[in-house]
């Protein structure tokens, strides 16, 4: 089976986690723009201006670098029969889930993740509670590939089990 990667979208993940943050630092622009048509006095002018142009650069300046370092951090991993999701900056954590223990799954886009061609998989393990595998705001056509392989896996299980089964039951019947 080859490997298949799937990685979160590094521009819907910084839009949907700092869309206030670009709100914020856009009203802050226009401040600025504002300070420097309509200068106040030397000194509370030039602060204002630098506080703002501050307001207005640096949340954006560290909510890009957050976004980069998640999409390098995460991702889900199909190969050799089990799924590998990684994620974390500062707490890396790893979640290992063999294919034969996946119970369920759900490939769900709403319209804004459909606007933007990513989707949500989850994924649930035999004797899990909830979803122990949340891949939010992915590649939709890579999600939809890794849909696919599980549902063939679900739907046609390696024959090497069957047959193993069978030898045992048939050596059992000839005793």
């Amino acid at each position: 089976m080859a490997k298949i990667v799937a990685k979160p979208n590094l521009k819907v993940f910084f839009l949907f986690n700092y869309f206030y943050l670009v709100l914020i630092s856009a009203f802050s622009s226009l401040l600025v723009l504002f300070s420097a048509l309509f200068p106040l006095s030397l000194s509370l002018g030039a602060f204002l201006f630098f506080f703002l142009v501050f307001l207005a650069i640096f949340p954006i300046l560290a909510a890009a670098i957050h976004s980069y370092l998640y999409y390098k951090n995460t991702s889900l991993v199909v190969m050799d029969e089990k799924l590998i999701y990684e994620t974390g900056i500062l707490q890396h954590s790893v979640v290992t889930v063999p294919l034969k223990s996946v119970t369920d799954y759900s490939l769900k886009r709403s319209f804004i993740q459909r606007f933007f061609n990513v989707a949500t998989l989850s994924i649930n393990t035999a004797g899990g509670v909830g979803f122990e595998i949340i891949a939010d705001n992915f590649d939709y056509q890579t999600l939809a590939e890794i849909k696919t392989f599980l549902d063939s896996i679900k739907h046609h299980p390696p024959t090497h089990t069957h047959a193993h089964s069978h030898r045992s039951s048939s050596s059992s019947h000839h005793k």
